[in-house]
């Protein structure tokens, strides 16, 4: 706003300046009143070499402007001076709308991650719900020679292989926001993801080596397992909201969202 300020008032300074500028200087010379010259001379009869009288200086007279002329003036140079206002004025304002437009920009990849970000710390306390319903197992395919435990285990180890669909989908589109990031928002913003794609890690190792176990001991009677080694990918694979891993997610979850909360505002 201030550049277009300073326009206006060059544009006004410069037609006072006009206003006051003389015309420029008419010459008026008055006609010849030399004789003719005849049309078929002769050797005898040429005209002599200067015919027309030379003007003195005292004859030389200047014509102040008319007002027509004064106008006209004036109006072209409005015409120019508007055109380069009007320039300038559209220059400035296309800056102001990269700036606002890329300020949006940033914004929406903020809170789209932000989001996500959130979106991911649910579902992985859902993941780890100890509880599991019927419904969740219902798609699976069941073998016709399973016994009642190992169609226990399958059923559940199914359950929980579903569930880490959809986190799994929230982190990859939590990765393909960080890439535009990267450009417009924090060079390292990817690093925020990782302790959250860690925690998908460790629960997917935990899940497949507890399952995994039990099934292998289900269908091979007599089999012994290491309780002990278990225990700690069974405190994994099921949990609370409130426990040390939850807190984990939760810790990481909130650095990341802190770390977007200057471009948000």
């Amino acid at each position: 706003m201030k550049n277009v300020l300073v326009v206006l008032l060059a544009i006004i300074f410069s037609l006072f300046i006009l206003a006051g500028t003389p015309a420029p200087i008419k010459t008026v010379i008055p006609a010849s009143t030399a004789s003719p010259i005849s049309p078929t001379p002769t050797l005898t009869s040429l005209p002599t070499p200067i015919d027309t009288p030379i003007p003195s200086a005292t004859s030389i007279h200047t014509s102040p402007p008319t007002f027509a002329e004064s106008i006209s003036v004036i109006s072209n140079t409005l015409v120019g001076l508007s055109a380069l206002a009007v320039a300038i004025i559209g220059f400035i304002g296309l800056k102001q709308w990269r700036a606002e437009l890329t300020g949006k920009t940033k914004f929406d990849i903020a809170r789209k991650m932000a989001v996500l970000t959130f979106q991911y710390r649910d579902e992985f306390k859902r993941a780890r719900n100890p509880f599991t319903f019927s419904g969740e197992s219902a798609e699976r395919q069941k073998n016709t020679n399973e016994t009642p435990d190992e169609t226990n285990l399958l059923d559940e180890y199914f359950a929980r292989r579903k569930r880490l669909a959809p986190l799994q989908e929230t982190l990859r589109q939590l990765y393909e926001a960080s890439w535009e990031a990267e450009i417009l928002l924090d060079k390292d913003i990817n690093l925020a993801i990782v302790p959250l794609e860690n925690s998908f890690k460790e629960l997917f190792a935990s899940m497949e080596a507890y399952f995994q176990t039990h099934i292998n001991q289900a269908k091979r009677k007599g089999h012994n397992i290491n309780e002990e080694w278990l225990q700690p990918h069974y405190k994994i694979v099921y949990g609370t909201a409130d426990d040390e891993i939850s807190k984990s997610v939760d810790t990481a979850a909130n650095a990341l969202v802190e770390r977007l909360k200057s471009y948000i505002k």
